[in-house]
């Protein structure tokens, strides 16, 4: 079985080890599976309000600005013509729903085979249960300094949603918490390092091989 490397309470590496499961964290392949899901996430995050205005939506213009014949001048109907400053604007963006689905076998998938990439690349390690008595930003900048991990992006997978140690971590912009189910193919594959609690495993590993 796959190892992962430990780290205390206290931002120490310990020296022991947590097993775990190779079908999860030593798969082979999916790399077209993230793929995939990475560019889902990016596209259901996109909120598709961005319009302009077409000529029939442009306020005035009612009046032909001159007459058909005898100006000089080129033709026109109206001053709202995409040709015109101040006029309409010829296929410009259009509110539209850019959200894709994936499977959830797919999802799994992509999920295994992201922590699967991280663990080849030695950053994925578990980590002791942290609950900061109080919401202190100080307290986790210094934990992760301890591990040496405050140049890089952390994503922390927790048990349960503490709310002392979620306020710790959300001003740091190199650290993000979320409970381990809930972490996705983009959350994983956008960091460096990702640490697990040793009770958070379990839970992970049996909703990923459902």
């Amino acid at each position: 079985m796959a190892k992962l490397k430990t780290y205390d309470a206290s931002g120490n590496m310990t020296g022991a080890t947590v097993e775990v499961e190779d079908r999860v964290f030593s798969a082979k392949g999916g790399e077209h599976l993230i793929y995939e899901a990475v560019t889902f996430h990016l596209a259901n995050r996109r909120q598709g309000t961005a319009k302009v205005k077409e000529r029939a939506e442009v306020k005035g213009g009612g009046r032909k600005p001159w007459r058909q014949k005898g100006t000089g001048r080129a033709r026109a109907g109206t001053i709202r013509s995409p040709l015109w400053r101040g006029g309409g604007v010829t296929f410009g963006p259009r509110p539209r729903d850019y959200r894709k689905k994936m499977g959830v076998k797919a999802t799994r998938r992509a999920r295994i085979a992201a922590l699967s990439a991280k663990c080849r690349g030695e950053a994925v390690f578990a980590t002791e249960a942290v609950r900061p008595a109080e919401p202190k930003t100080r307290y986790m900048a210094d934990l992760l300094k301890a591990m040496n991990l405050d140049s890089k992006k952390v994503l922390w997978l927790v048990a349960d949603n503490d709310r002392n140690l979620q306020l710790s971590a959300r001003n740091l912009p190199y650290c993000r918490t979320m409970i381990a189910s809930n972490a996705n193919v983009y959350d994983i594959v956008n960091s460096d390092v990702v640490l697990i609690e040793k009770e958070a495993i379990g839970p992970l590993q049996e909703m990923l091989l459902k």
